[in-house]
């Protein structure tokens, strides 16, 4: 009997941080003998101070204005990739996220698989109870759809 496929998205170490040993104990579990994981990173890229007038204006600026999910060309192309795994489809896709990046990355995720009709699950990880009453009001009606 085929095991449900579950494609998991969030980041990935190095470094390792939270919701990347959450992932990884995910996919350690006894899970894996009744779910195929298949993993998908989105961890950001920094850049050196070398590499940063090169790419900063598209990447590191773009993502500290919060501009990271509609302009920035490694958004892009994570969805594009993120597209490409949704075929064949999965049972579910797994979107681990933080504040910020990570969400409204997530966030569009979520969107293309349900709109592809996969079901999708957004876990949200961090402190939105404290974060989200700062944000704007269209920034908050946005969480709230997603």
């Amino acid at each position: 009997m085929r095991r449900p496929r579950v494609l998991i998205t969030g980041p990935v170490p190095p470094p390792p941080g939270g919701i990347a040993s959450v992932i990884q104990t995910i996919v350690e579990s006894e899970l894996a003998n009744r779910f195929e994981f298949v993993r998908f990173g989105t961890t950001p890229t920094f850049f050196t101070p070398r590499n940063l007038l090169h790419r900063g204006p598209n990447s590191a600026l773009a993502r500290s204005f919060g501009l990271d999910g509609a302009i920035n060309l490694e958004s892009r192309a994570k969805l594009a990739a993120y597209r490409a795994l949704l075929e064949p489809a999965p049972d579910l896709v797994h979107i681990h996220s933080s504040h910020a990046y990570d969400f409204w990355l997530g966030a569009w995720m979520a969107r293309i698989a349900r709109r592809r009709g996969i079901p999708a699950l957004l876990h949200v990880h961090g402190l939105f109870d404290v974060i989200v009453p700062t944000w704007s009001r269209a920034k908050q009606a946005a969480f709230r759809r997603a």
